[in-house]
C-alpha cells in the first residue's frame, strides 16, 4: 500500500510519469518534497479546499488522492516515525556523551590540580595580617 509504483501493484494508481515528477519536485510548493508540505496534512485532515487543490494541480483523480494520502499514512506511521525516533535519540545520546566527557575533563583537571597544590608544587599564599594587642588601662 505504501508503494506509490504505477506498475507492481494489484490496484496501480496509474500516474503518468508527467504526475509523479510533478509530485516530487521540490521547487513545486504544492508537491510532496517542498519544504513545508503543510497543504498537504491539511488535505489529510479533511480540509476539501486543499485536497480540491492538490487534485487539480496535479491532475488527480480521487482514487490516486486517496491512495497518496494511504502512501502518507503508512510512512507516517511507520518508517518516518522511526527515523525521527532513531535521529531525536542520536543527539541525546550525542548530548549525554559530550556533557560527560567535559564533566570527566573538569574532574581530572580539578584532581590534578588538588595533587600538585597538597605536594606542595602550587605555592598557597597566606597573607599575613598584623596584630596589635591593646593594653588595658
Amino acid at each position: 500500500i505504501a508503494d506509490l509504483n504505477i506498475s507492481s501493484q494489484d490496484f496501480p494508481s496509474n500516474l503518468s510519469l508527467i504526475q509523479c515528477k510533478a509530485l516530487w519536485n521540490r521547487r513545486n510548493k504544492y508537491s510532496l518534497t517542498y519544504a513545508l508540505p503543510y497543504i498537504w496534512f491539511n488535505a489529510l485532515e479533511g480540509n476539501n479546499q486543499s485536497k480540491n487543490l492538490l487534485k487539480s494541480n496535479f491532475d488527480l483523480t480521487e482514487s490516486q488522492i486517496t491512495l497518496i494520502f494511504t502512501w502518507i499514512e503508512t510512512s507516517i506511521n511507520g518508517w518516518a516515525k522511526n527515523i525521527l525516533y532513531l535521529d531525536i535519540f542520536d543527539y541525546i545520546n550525542y548530548a549525554f556523551l559530550g556533557l560527560g566527557l567535559t564533566l570527566f575533563s573538569i574532574g581530572v583537571i580539578i584532581f590534578r590540580v588538588e595533587q600538585k597544590r597538597i605536594k606542595g608544587k602550587i605555592p598557597v599564599k597566606i597573607k599575613k595580617k598584623k596584630f596589635s594587642i591593646k593594653k588595658s588601662k
